[in-house]
């Protein structure tokens, strides 16, 4: 009866003890029926553990406003995410053509539009912590040059200013056994995942950039400027993203289906009709989800892509994973999430180098849940994430 009465206008139907259907539907849409705790939806939790300890939002593609294939790419997107709460974006970085090779966004090869590096870093700059504190990992699927990197990281630390996560925190050196920090640690810090030059290969080349920039010299030094060498980079690794074309592309647009990896950083992304695209991501960190965001498209945001041609632009796509072929500027950037190759359980713990982040396709991290679930949850207390792609 209280209900009736808090909630029923209808003052016939509260004498007679009844309730209509629109007095029903406010008292499901009240606080008392709310589908959370209303007293925990500010922060509470103890936000003091190492940063491979907790679940974390984040998005995949996050520039594309829906298909994967033929779609359109909006800048919009990721101030949307981040005022969302999304804590981790993707950004897939590629050479600019135009004549001033400004570094671009897009789903490479894909046929999609692409938007510049610059404007997203900007639109990261404005809308990061606006919805929270927590510290916003940038992944970079880096595909430039050298060249292009180096404006990349210039842009970063001239638009990101002290907001950028330059150098390891002095109580956190990134020393084998040394935990992450904390999301307290780290607030307002935006963090950058690309891979990493060997120290010593990344000094050197530091070390010749300077001395032919106080020399006044505009072109970049031959040392820097080099074959791609994967051997120059931390552990040889392969983008640990490996995108393999069974695992990333459906045979057909109805194949597409989401999913969810428990215990493991997955990301899966939707294409189930030209009326919708959703793209999520969970990353696992230490067995740990990074629960991903869904996004509903409208039928007029799709990519300009004939559906009767789309199947035979599925067909013709192969990925191209990123480049080992690192610009020391924009190595130096990177330091709580590096990405490095799996060589094992028994070789992570080993290492026991929490800064350390492998990825896996969807069916190797099932697999591994089935062969390995212990040492899979317990991977030693680094990042780490299963990608399933769906696209």
């Amino acid at each position: 009866m209280q209900i009736i009465e808090k909630y029923e206008r209808d003052e016939e139907l509260k004498e007679k003890g009844c309730m209509s259907s629109d007095g029903f539907c406010r008292y499901l849409m009240s606080d008392e029926n709310a589908p959370v705790f209303l007293d925990r939806l500010e922060l509470y939790q103890d936000m003091d553990q190492p940063l491979a300890h907790y679940f974390i939002s984040s998005s995949h593609n996050t520039y594309l406003t829906g298909r994967q294939f033929g779609g359109k790419s909006s800048v919009e997107m990721y101030r949307q995410v981040l005022l969302s709460g999304c804590r981790c974006v993707e950004l897939d970085c590629w050479d600019g053509k135009g004549e001033d090779q400004e570094p671009i966004i897009t789903h490479g090869k894909a046929m999609c539009t692409d938007i510049l590096f610059k404007d997203v870093i900007q639109a990261i700059k404005e809308t990061a912590f606006v919805t929270s504190d927590s510290p916003v990992i940038l992944s970079f699927e880096n595909h430039c040059s050298k060249l292009q990197q180096y404006k990349m990281a210039k842009y970063c630390e001239e638009i990101f200013g002290d907001l950028l996560l330059r150098q390891p925190l002095e109580n956190y050196p990134m020393d084998p056994g040394h935990p992450l920090p904390s999301p307290n640690d780290l607030k307002r810090k935006i963090l950058i995942k690309n891979k990493r030059l060997k120290p010593e290969v990344e000094q050197r080349q530091l070390e010749a950039l300077k001395k032919h920039m106080e020399a006044g010299e505009t072109n970049t030094p031959a040392i820097i400027m080099g074959e791609e060498n994967e051997d120059d980079t931390e552990n040889g690794e392969k983008e640990a993203e490996d995108k393999d074309l069974n695992s990333e592309v459906p045979s057909s647009l109805s194949e597409a289906t989401s999913d969810k990896v428990t215990s493991s950083v997955c990301h899966s992304n939707t294409i189930s009709s030209r009326k919708e695209a959703e793209s999520a991501i969970c990353v696992r960190i230490t067995g740990l989800l990074m629960i991903g965001l869904f996004f509903q498209v409208p039928d007029d945001e799709g990519g300009d892509v004939a559906e009767d041609s789309e199947e035979a632009l599925i067909a013709q796509y192969k990925y191209e994973s990123a480049t080992t072929n690192i610009h020391p500027y924009l190595s130096a950037m990177v330091n709580y999430a590096q990405p490095v190759k799996f060589q094992g359980f028994d070789v992570a713990e080993e290492r026991n180098i929490h800064h350390n982040m492998s990825s896996f396709n969807e069916s190797v991290g099932l697999g591994y849940l089935k062969t390995n679930a212990i040492e899979f949850v317990k991977y030693p207390l680094s990042l780490s994430e299963v990608i399933a792609h769906l696209d």
